[in-house]
């Protein structure tokens, strides 16, 4: 009876979040609003931005889409008439709208940075990279709860901005705009003591990555201010067909071989396996690992699995005062690599807090 009672109350007091019940509510919380440490240094380089966007709801004209995978495609919007960059800072991104499709019914919000090279486009025009996410997993009923049913928690309900985004033709408008808190959490340039960032990226978190390169690679692609910085992105996917914008960086890494070096971590349960296929071959050897994954052979740096410590200490820069680490991806990205993003600390059981990286030194985007 008392543990019937604690499934009602936990019940009553939670709510459903992606199949499971959870006790606290997530909560949104703008930049300026966060409760930074004491601990947690913080640069304080002053960010001038004249976005193109403004603070209000702004319908933006769908101009074009381009389908660059299976599950993604480049969006190009019209900028409001009289503008001809969007002007985002490094690190900064828009909001989003897609009225009435979050999970609740309410309008759905997300944050979307673009990847348009400002520097060679005057159009009056931007692009933003949009994976969409499928519905997937053992969806879950308060009923299959309550009778304490064995479920996986898999369920993922289908991404509300992005299915939306999707959904759009050209001629279509969709709502967005920039606020302070748009501004994000890297603070360019860094300071002249920063000799090394280490990016490590996840799915579609490599677009918010893209500018940020460009403007390392552009500032330090001089020969007299190569030697003064080493920039390395480890970049996670499942298979190397979700690579994105492939194209572009490994031309940088071409390019700019000397300062930049991009590894590619294909299959995210990869490490997990541990047996390999049975062969009829009666030799001491009687067993094969798993086939490499499609096209693997085919990426100049890559690693098999999932994103970890070992391959952070095999790639990166060590701990120190003069290196950053940037971390975007997923939720499930930030818990593993350096605690939930709204919290500025670094979670102690995190693998960069167990490497020996401090709060100061890892960004999350």
């Amino acid at each position: 009876f008392r543990y019937i009672l604690y499934k009602l109350i936990k019940m009553i007091t939670s709510i459903k979040s992606f199949g499971s019940y959870v006790l606290v509510k997530p909560v949104i919380v703008a930049a300026e609003d966060l409760n930074v440490s004491s601990n947690v240094e913080i640069e304080s380089t002053v960010i001038e931005c004249n976005c193109a966007v403004s603070n209000e709801w702004t319908d933006l004209v769908l101009l074009s889409s381009k389908k660059y995978n299976h599950d993604t495609s480049i969006f190009q919007f019209r900028l409001p008439k009289g503008h001809a960059k969007l002007n985002l800072p490094i690190g900064g991104f828009l909001l989003a709208l897609a009225p009435g499709c979050e999970h609740d019914g309410t309008d759905a919000i997300r944050p979307y940075t673009s990847i348009t090279d400002e520097t060679q486009n005057n159009s009056g025009t931007f692009e933003i990279l949009c994976k969409r996410y499928d519905q997937w997993g053992l969806k879950e009923s308060i009923t299959t709860h309550f009778l304490f049913t064995k479920t996986d928690h898999s369920y993922r309900p289908p991404g509300a901005v992005s299915n939306y985004m999707h959904s759009l033709t050209v001629g279509q408008s969709m709502k967005f705009k920039y606020n302070s808190s748009c501004i994000g959490r890297i603070r360019y340039p860094f300071p002249s003591h920063i000799q090394s960032v280490t990016m490590i990226a996840v799915g579609v978190g490599v677009a918010p990555m893209i500018q940020t390169l460009r403007a390392l690679l552009r500032n330090y692609s001089h020969e007299n201010r190569r030697s003064s910085m080493s920039i390395v992105l480890l970049y996670g996917v499942r298979t190397v067909r979700d690579i994105l914008m492939r194209e572009l960086l490994d031309e940088w890494q071409e390019k700019y071989q000397d300062i930049f070096k991009v590894v590619y971590c294909v299959g995210s349960r990869w490490t997990n396996v541990h047996f390999g296929a049975k062969t009829k071959n009666t030799e001491k050897s009687q067993y094969r690992p798993p086939q490499l994954p499609d096209g693997f052979s085919s990426l100049v740096s890559a690693e098999l699995g999932w994103v970890d410590g070992q391959k952070i200490q095999k790639y990166c820069c060590p701990p120190s005062e003069s290196t950053r680490v940037i971390v975007c991806g997923l939720p499930g990205v930030y818990d593993k690599l350096c605690g939930p993003r709204l919290e500025p600390a670094l979670a102690e059981k995190s693998v960069l807090a167990e490497l020996g990286y401090t709060a100061a030194m890892v960004i999350k985007l």
